[in-house]
């Protein structure tokens, strides 16, 4: 039995490490559930996932306090538990998602854990910490915001922006 080298897919091509952000009001959209699914007919993809407008809603709802500073949105204790309340939920609802349609993905928000200290950290950062190890990085996010993310990430030439209607 011949084995594929490291690295290799089972079809003998490369599989590569892809890493796509889709801004929380993109998620479901058939754009980039189609754009997906096509990276992931043949690479290890990893989804992360964004929920800001969600959060600003719910916290407004629970007048919760924040502020955008240099790294995203700052906010209490509270807050940030709300914020990873609301993006699991989302999490969930995508995972189930992929498996109906046949994604091969797996699906990540950016809250991670410092010393036990939870930590939500904007998508956008989240893909730039991929950036020297995924092969491919994507930024999926709405028409209106796409020029402010060629900005954002120009000095990262290795992430491409996608923007949707």
């Amino acid at each position: 039995m011949k084995y594929p080298k490291k690295g290799e897919g089972k079809l003998g091509k490369k599989t590569k490490n892809v890493l796509i952000k889709v801004s929380g009001d993109l998620s479901e959209h058939q754009k980039s559930l189609e754009f997906v699914k096509k990276k992931g007919k043949l690479n290890y993809v990893v989804v992360i996932l964004g929920g800001g407008t969600v959060i600003s809603q719910e916290m407004k709802f629970r007048k919760i306090g924040y502020k955008f500073g240099p790294l995203g949105r700052e906010t209490n204790f509270e807050g940030r538990q709300v914020s990873r309340d609301v993006l699991e939920r989302i999490q969930e609802r995508i995972q189930s998602l992929f498996i109906q349609e046949k994604i091969h993905a797996v699906v990540e928000i950016p809250v991670i854990a410092i010393g036990g200290v939870l930590c939500s950290i904007n998508g956008d950062d989240y893909l730039k910490l991929g950036y020297n190890t995924f092969d491919e990085l994507y930024c999926i996010t709405t028409m209106e915001r796409a020029e402010d993310k060629n900005k954002l990430f120009k000095q990262y030439p290795k992430i491409r922006i996608i923007g949707m209607h």
